[in-house]
């Protein structure tokens, strides 16, 4: 559904969510780093989850700031 949303749509999806800091991008690429560190990778998810990333960034998401500076207390 996100995805249909990003491509058919053209949805804005640049707004920062007041309670987490994060913008949809950034909520799905926390998705991705958390399947990534699942054992076993769950390899759909992953598929899903970036083709959703993708077409996010197509449709011209962006990362709120708040996020990159989180994502390094992540590593």
């Amino acid at each position: 559904f996100v995805r249909e949303l990003a491509t058919a749509y053209k949805v804005d999806f640049n707004f920062v969510d007041e309670k987490d800091g994060l913008t949809v991008l950034d909520f799905v690429q926390k998705r991705i780093y958390q399947a990534n560190r699942q054992v076993p990778k769950p390899v759909a998810t992953l598929i899903e989850f970036q083709a959703v990333y993708d077409a996010i960034v197509k449709a011209g998401g962006k990362h709120s700031e708040n996020w990159l500076k989180k994502r390094d207390t992540y590593k």
